[in-house]
């Protein structure tokens, strides 16, 4: 090569070299640019943070002295009514004492007695009646029967239950048992007793001892319960239980 060619090799190299050295300091510039805006930015979140801590401080002591303005209530002293009584004495609770005839009485016996309805009894008097002597009982008689008769005509009939109506609705489907009002009947002329009943004969007896049972309910009860209680093994003749 000729010195022309050196010549040229030197300064394409040199202009290149040049040229690098430009651009590192390019780069360098812009790192130096990047970090600039990067701490410009946390220096700004810092300048945030700081008013923001300023505000909080300003917050706390208007609050503190909002709270200190603040009055407590005046208290009052609980005066109980009994306390200003004339001679300060608790008035004590007054008893009533008891009247010489109501001493001796306890206060079961002081209890107003619930209605009795005669009627509702004679019928329950007459239907366990029919019911020991094999007889036939009407709807009326079912229902004015209570949970212990319910009970033992039950156990006489083998019927299973868990309620009052229930253990009605199962006597009814026992054939036999219960005569229905609405039943017809072989003469017009029939009263509505030989009705309930079924027999002509059965009904001046249950008749009669209706009227007997409405003069003196309390005592024709308690003997028809005796002979209900002692009766149950002998009235096991009334037809057996359908089911």
């Amino acid at each position: 090569m000729g010195t022309s060619g050196i010549r040229g090799y030197d300064e394409h190299r040199k202009d290149r070299c040049d040229y690098s050295e430009a651009l590192v300091e390019r780069v360098k510039e812009k790192e130096k640019e990047s970090e600039v805006s990067k701490v410009a930015l946390e220096m700004k979140a810092l300048k945030g943070q700081l008013d923001e801590m300023r505000n909080l401080k300003y917050d706390i002591t208007s609050l503190k002295g909002s709270i200190s303005s603040l009055q407590t209530p005046a208290r009052r002293q609980f005066i109980s009514p009994r306390q200003m009584v004339d001679n300060r004495k608790t008035p004590a609770k007054q008893k009533s004492t008891p009247r010489v005839e109501e001493a001796g009485r306890s206060r079961t016996m002081k209890r107003p007695l619930r209605g009795k309805d005669p009627r509702k009894s004679a019928r329950r008097t007459s239907a366990r009646r029919r019911i020991l002597q094999g007889k036939q009982i009407s709807e009326d008689m079912l229902s004015a029967l209570q949970m212990e008769d319910l009970k033992k005509l039950c156990v006489m009939h083998g019927v299973w239950y868990k309620s009052m109506s229930q253990a009605r609705v199962a006597l009814r489907k026992i054939s036999g048992l219960i005569v229905s009002d609405t039943e017809d009947l072989p003469d017009k002329k029939e009263t509505r007793g030989e009705a309930r009943g079924g027999r002509a004969g059965d009904d001046v007896e249950s008749s009669e001892s209706e009227s007997e049972d409405e003069e003196g309910d309390g005592s024709s009860s308690e003997e028809v319960e005796v002979e209900y209680s002692e009766g149950q093994a002998t009235s096991k003749d009334v037809q057996p239980n359908g089911h």
